[in-house]
C-alpha cells in the first residue's frame, strides 16, 4: 500500500480510534474502492456532524495474525507520519523498534 485513504486520514484528524485491522492491505484497498462501507455520523471533537468510517463494520483487532499485525502496524506509521508532529512520530519508530526486539 503505497499511499492512506482519506478516510484513515479524517479518521485520525478527528481523534477517531483506528483499529489496527483497518489498516491491512486488503482493508486499506477495500476502502479505497469503496467497497460496500459502512459510515457514522461523527458526534464529538472537530468533525462533529460529518461522516466517518463504521470501525465496527471491519474485523476485530484480535482476528489479526503475526503478519497481518506488522502489515497494519507498518501503515499505522504512516499514518502517524502523515499527522503528527516530528517528536511524536519518533516515539511511535521507536516503540516498533523495541517491540520488534521484544521477544
Amino acid at each position: 500500500m503505497k499511499d492512506i485513504p482519506n478516510a484513515i486520514l479524517q479518521m485520525a484528524f478527528n481523534k477517531i480510534h483506528i483499529p489496527l485491522s483497518m489498516l491491512t492491505t486488503s482493508t486499506l484497498s477495500k476502502i479505497h474502492s469503496n467497497d460496500n462501507l459502512k459510515y457514522c455520523k461523527i458526534l464529538f471533537g472537530n468533525g462533529v456532524g460529518r461522516q466517518s468510517l463504521d470501525e465496527t463494520s471491519f474485523a476485530p483487532e484480535s482476528s489479526l495474525t503475526e503478519t497481518t499485525f506488522f502489515q497494519s502496524y507498518r501503515n499505522w506509521l504512516m499514518v502517524i507520519n502523515m499527522v503528527a508532529t516530528p517528536k511524536v512520530t519518533m516515539g511511535w519508530y521507536e516503540h516498533c523498534s523495541r517491540m520488534l526486539c521484544d521477544e
